[in-house]
């Protein structure tokens, strides 16, 4: 393990942050004027007003069983009317603990399983170095970071107009000096060749969809960005720092000192 960081105090505590981080970046993005959140003592979620709806998202749950598959009924009976799609998340945190199980019967299809990770940072973390044909750069404007999409598209396999929604949400609400969200470029010799965002939450930092291009993995770009990240962090305050990691890059994510703290489960339902 790195030096430069420790584990948080537990997998409880680390997926407790990693659950906040969350439901603060999705409060954040719906101050935009097509998204609104919701929260009651036991649901956290997402509504937006897009067609395709990728807000749509219950976030943290906290259901007693009895009541667990009537509260589902009622998420679902308010998109059928709007003719969207809703995601449900089911993280490490989650009540019931069949809360997986009462998606499945209720129409859900579990469509991705990721490694929650976490680590503390208790000292300035070890700078990234690059040679001189690669840089660093935060992305200030929609152009660029439609640029950086396009990347990402390839990266991820996702649809265009998921990364258009983020593009205009990043348009309306992230690209001041000062915003909590920022995207990030490594570019080498003009060409954008990795991407990430970094969500500066009260307590804790978020990393999100860390890609690199094809062809240019294993060269150990992906550990630049993620050096860079986590001082990014630092400086801003933030000595947690938390993801949900791809099964394939956990070991990257290790090597810098994260440590595992349980599943979060990304269920859909679509009308």
């Amino acid at each position: 393990m790195s030096s430069q960081c420790a584990p948080l105090q537990s997998a409880k505590e680390a997926a407790f942050a990693l659950e906040s981080n969350l439901v603060e970046f999705a409060a954040f993005r719906a101050r935009s004027r097509n998204v609104s959140c919701h929260e009651d003592e036991e649901l956290f979620w997402t509504e937006c007003t897009f067609r395709r709806g990728y807000a749509n998202q219950v976030i943290r749950t906290r259901l007693v069983t009895r009541k667990a598959k009537p509260r589902i009924g009622e998420m679902i009976a308010h998109f059928r009317t709007r003719k969207l799609p809703f995601s449900w998340i089911e993280t490490p945190l989650s009540e019931p603990a069949s809360l997986g199980s009462l998606l499945d019967q209720s129409g859900f299809v579990c469509r991705t399983e990721t490694p929650g990770m976490s680590l503390t940072l208790n000292h300035p973390p070890v700078p990234a170095t690059l040679s001189a044909a690669f840089r660093m750069d935060r992305i200030r404007d929609r152009q660029a970071l439609q640029a950086c999409f396009a990347l990402a598209h390839s990266g991820f396999n996702m649809p265009r107009r998921y990364f258009r929604f983020n593009a205009d949400l990043f348009n309306e609400l992230g690209a001041d000096e000062q915003s909590p969200w920022r995207y990030f470029a490594c570019r080498h010799q003009d060409r954008t060749v990795a991407m990430c965002s970094l969500f500066l939450g009260r307590d804790s930092a978020g990393i999100f969809g860390l890609t690199t291009r094809p062809g240019w993995r294993r060269r150990g770009i992906g550990t630049l960005m993620a050096r860079m990240l986590l001082a990014e962090a630092y400086a801003a305050g933030r000595f947690r720092v938390v993801l949900r990691s791809t099964r394939a890059a956990t070991a990257l994510y290790a090597r810098l000192g994260f440590s595992g703290c349980g599943m979060f489960r990304n269920y859909t339902w679509t009308p």
